[in-house]
């Protein structure tokens, strides 16, 4: 249901009046409004609010047609909220995998046996 929604969105002439519309409300459903579901919108609001120098939570205060003006400005912003998008969960990964705590005397490898005289590492015979 969701691709039908999304195909008819893309064709319509109003899609940029709706995703202005979905911004400035701030609409958190499941619903897709302008081909864009919630975290494609959450994402596109990040993206809009750093160009527009404010805060992330700040697009309900600016007039709809400030953000139907950003969105005509730019016409090649649905590129641009994909690779904000990527950037952001591939920062937000980094950021969790520098939280961990290593401990300085684990051992980088498994300790093994040493090889007895005689042998070859490595040979089957």
């Amino acid at each position: 249901m969701r691709g039908k929604g999304r195909v008819l969105c893309a064709a319509c002439p109003m899609r940029l009046d709706c995703i202005s519309r979905a911004l400035v409300n701030g609409w958190k459903d499941k619903a897709v409004y302008g081909g864009l579901d919630y975290a494609s919108r959450w994402t596109l609001a990040r993206l809009i609010a750093r160009d527009l120098h404010i805060a992330d939570g700040g697009l309900h205060r600016i007039p709809r047609s400030r953000v139907r003006d950003w969105l005509a400005e730019h016409p090649d912003w649905a590129e641009r909220m994909r690779r904000d998008g990527r950037d952001y969960w591939r920062r937000a990964k980094r950021r969790q995998r520098s939280r961990r705590e290593y401990a300085t005397d684990d051992p980088l490898f498994l300790p093994t046996e040493p090889v007895p005289k005689g042998l070859v590492q490595g040979s089957l015979f």
